[in-house]
């Protein structure tokens, strides 16, 4: 008998977690941290408290985009800090670029960024316009940039710390369907290339033939034109001859008539410059 295999084929994010349970917990404390990490945190513990953000405190340009308030600095960073190095154990990257963190997976780019969620509430103060203020809310949200939506992941059920193999599952399958459309649409444009180059040499072939048979024409044109100028020259020798009046000017006029003419003549293989000879 056949036995039925009842195992099913493991997600991404279960592939994710199998291969790297040990790097998915974030620890209590840094160790080791990234090289961005400690850029972002010096950042971090020196900047002071704006109360008109709802208190929260931000990295600097040219730095991992991360904003929370005094009490989440350190899950941020650590929470970064873990995200960066299974990154980097997958086989992928986080950059900074132009003053934005981005997550770099297998040539695809996904802005990025770590803050804290702002509640926003009716300000008190008396104005003619409503106004608001904004407090934090303790939750820490991972936040990324895909098909120009903005992805959240954050504290809920389970806190941040423990999505991250759901964070990077969704950024790597995006990153390749991402790569399935880019291939798509190359193959796409390499095809409409491929119909407009076949259209192009087609619309180039009855140019060529529209223009050759012009050329034919007018070479059968010139030779049935030179054809009857040796006539007329001819006659005119014979005319001279019978009357006495072949003069040295005339031959000489004759012997220029003829050599225009077979400048003139396509069947005459003589330079066609000899027209405008002197």
């Amino acid at each position: 008998m056949n036995q039925i295999d009842n195992t099913t084929t493991p997600t991404l994010e279960e592939e994710i977690i199998e291969k790297h349970k040990e790097d998915l917990v974030v620890p209590d404390r840094l160790s080791n941290p990234d090289k961005l990490i400690v850029a972002a945190k010096k950042t971090l513990d020196s900047n002071k408290y704006y109360g008109y953000n709802g208190g929260l405190i931000s990295s600097s340009r040219g730095e991992l985009t991360i904003r929370a308030t005094k009490g989440n600095i350190s899950r941020a960073l650590r929470f970064m800090d873990a995200f960066i190095k299974v990154m980097r154990k997958r086989g992928h990257e986080v950059v900074i670029r132009n003053d934005e963190s981005y997550a770099v997976i297998r040539g695809e780019e996904f802005l990025i960024n770590c803050r804290e969620k702002l509640k926003r509430v009716e300000s008190e103060t008396k104005s003619t316009w409503q106004t608001y203020d904004y407090t934090a809310t303790g939750i820490l949200t991972f936040n990324a940039k895909i098909h120009f939506s903005n992805v959240e992941w954050k504290d809920g059920k389970e806190p941040i710390e423990k999505q991250l193999a759901k964070i990077i599952a969704r950024l790597e399958l995006s990153a390749e369907e991402y790569n399935q459309q880019r291939i798509e649409r190359e193959k796409y444009w390499a095809e409409r290339k491929e119909k407009e180059r076949i259209i192009q040499a087609e619309r180039d072939k009855k140019a060529k033939e529209v223009s050759d048979f012009r050329a034919l024409l007018q070479n059968a044109t010139q030779w049935r034109e030179a054809k009857m100028l040796r006539e007329y020259l001819d006659t005119i020798e014979q005319k001279a001859t019978v009357e006495n009046n072949l003069s040295d000017e005339l031959k000489n006029w004759l012997q220029w008539a003829r050599k225009r003419t077979d400048a003139y003549d396509p069947l005459v293989p003589v330079k066609k410059d000899a027209l405008v000879d002197s």
